[in-house]
């Protein structure tokens, strides 16, 4: 067990909480919450529902870290031959996209648009909590790789799981620290 390694791995879980792709999805989660009806006015009740609903969400951020972790351990030994072709292709692809807009030309995605009286469910904060995790992702994946690699090279279960574990909690107690701030700020609002 390396200290080092472990408090990378907690670094690389802050940098992906606060990473541009991630952080860019905090108004809308904020939001979230402040939709959410409250039970009562008292400061004590606010911060144990946020403390639930930021569990929540932080259980979503946790799902899509273990599946991305399984799969590059699964899959990663089987790509790596392949991971030039990869890039390349993603890449021309990005590079096409780029051009169909530099062109006027955009590809429009449906959007999900909320009743007015809406009121978030614990599964609408799991949901949201995963799509965190995957726009954190998105930037940082060298980040989330290097805890995935560190894990490997650990030589122990037990390392491995202690970096994953210093990840995924460094991301998670920031998503629990957010949303129990806006619950408990909602008035303010």
């Amino acid at each position: 067990m390396n200290i080092v390694v472990i408090l990378l791995s907690a670094g690389a879980g802050v940098a992906i909480f606060f990473s541009p792709c991630g952080v860019a999805l905090l108004p809308s989660y904020i939001s979230l919450i402040l939709a959410k009806k409250e039970r009562s006015k008292r400061p004590l009740i606010k911060a144990i529902e946020g403390l639930k609903i930021g569990f929540v969400a932080s259980l979503g951020m946790l799902t899509v870290f273990t599946v991305l972790g399984i799969a590059v351990n699964i899959f990663g030994n089987f790509l790596s031959p392949y991971a030039f072709w990869f890039g390349t292709i993603t890449g021309a692809g990005l590079i096409l996209l780029g051009i169909f807009m530099i062109f006027g030309k955009f590809i429009h995605l449906p959007m999900v648009r909320l009743k007015t009286n809406f009121n978030p469910s614990f599964k609408s904060f799991f949901i949201f909590g995963a799509g965190y995790a995957l726009g954190g992702i998105a930037c940082t994946f060298p980040a989330f790789l290097l805890v995935v690699l560190a894990s490997w090279g650990s030589g122990s279960f037990i390392g491995g799981l202690l970096n994953f574990i210093a990840f995924s909690l460094a991301a998670m107690l920031l998503m629990i620290l957010v949303t129990t701030l806006s619950a408990l700020a909602k008035s303010l609002v």
